[in-house]
């Protein structure tokens, strides 16, 4: 019902096909310099579990709690992937940190989040709950959530693949050269909504521009743009 299990510097745990469940309040840390290797499944159903050192699995299933990649951790998954899918849910990747899912998806429902402030790479990413950060997503993206640059404000977040949005764009604008940016380095195919808002009681000028999203090229347009002072429509 609670507990820790460990790994501390220059140690190595190592289990089986049989796989690793964790839930209630259960902490699994692994330090830095530390291991966690399994050849089977790691399966969260609660409490968290913090990577300052190296974990790796063939598939990581995350239906509660939170998983935290600390600076210079890394946690590794097979083309099984990385899946959150219970509302509550939570995935935060510190500057330095990374998760590299391999040939497989990094998936998310609806009500879960991630924050990427290091780099996530998977062969696809399936966002349909929150998705943040200012770092570095190696991969395609899929948007049916929301997806907001930033730690909740002014921000950029890379995304090196293609890009294809049903969802939301959250854009903060805090100063006349102070937006937040979403940079794709493949094609953008919009839709959706680009929401946009204001911070720290600034009002843009009229006229005035702010660039929101780059990319390798452009396919359709966001069905609906909208902000403090901007029509539903435009």
């Amino acid at each position: 019902t609670g507990g820790t299990v460990t790994t501390g510097a220059a140690g190595v745990l190592t289990i089986g096909a049989g796989g690793y469940t964790q839930d209630l309040a259960v902490t699994t840390q692994i330090n830095s310099g530390g291991q966690m290797n399994l050849t089977g499944d790691f399966a969260q159903g609660g409490g968290s579990t913090i990577v300052n050192g190296t974990l790796s699995t063939a598939l990581l299933s995350v239906t509660g709690g939170t998983v935290t990649v600390g600076s210079g951790g890394t946690l590794t998954t097979a083309s099984g992937g990385y899946t959150q899918g219970q509302p509550g849910t939570a995935t935060t990747i510190a500057a330095g940190g990374q998760i590299n899912a391999g040939l497989g998806d990094y998936s998310q429902e609806i009500f879960t989040s991630t924050t990427v402030d290091g780099t996530l790479t998977a062969a696809a990413v399936n966002n349909s709950g929150i998705f943040t950060g200012s770092g570095i997503v190696n991969g395609d993206f899929s948007d049916l959530g929301t997806i907001a640059p930033g730690d909740g404000s002014v921000g950029s977040l890379e995304i090196s693949g293609n890009y294809s949005q049903t969802g939301f764009l959250d854009i903060d604008i805090n100063g006349p050269d102070a937006a937040s940016i979403l940079n794709v380095g493949g094609e953008a195919t919009l839709n959706g909504t680009l929401d946009v808002s204001l911070l720290d009681g600034f009002v843009p000028t009229s006229g005035e521009t702010f660039l929101a999203m780059t990319y390798g090229s452009e396919n359709g347009s966001f069905f609906n743009e909208k902000g403090p002072g901007l029509p539903a429509d435009e």
